[in-house]
């Protein structure tokens, strides 16, 4: 597999926002709501929400091809599911493009506090003005 050079610092800024900003833990059934929701606003068939064992590296995975969300807890939280939705809406990886699709969904499917504290995060100031959004 490639690797993905945006993908630490994207882990790092969702990082930040869950210890400034926590969202929602959600449980599976809410999960499935919030990627049904987001799916009908995106006019894309929804992904299945599913806990199966995963590496502890990841909360959860996109697998696209198999129209699924892999999450490692039970409980996930609305950013885990928010973050995963954009791997199904944009680009592979953690580019420009991912992020600007994730940042949006934040902002529709979370809130607006937690949009403006992840683009803060995510300044030109603290990544470097090629990784702005």
């Amino acid at each position: 597999m490639a690797t993905d050079p945006d993908a630490d610092a994207v882990y790092r800024a969702e990082a930040i926002l869950e210890r400034e900003l926590p969202t929602r833990i959600l449980s599976l059934t809410e999960a499935q709501a919030l990627v049904d929701k987001i799916a009908h606003a995106e006019d894309i068939d929804p992904p299945k929400v599913l806990h199966l064992p995963i590496s502890r590296q990841y909360d959860a995975l996109a697998v696209p091809d198999e129209r699924v969300i892999v999450v490692r807890t039970k409980r996930p939280t609305e950013l885990t599911i928010v973050h995963e939705m954009a791997h199904f809406l944009s680009e592979s990886g953690h580019g420009a493009g991912f992020r600007r699709t994730h940042f949006e969904l934040v902002r529709r499917f979370v809130s607006i506090d937690h949009y403006s504290l992840l683009e803060a995060v995510f300044s030109p100031r603290t990544f470097g003005s090629d990784f702005a959004t």
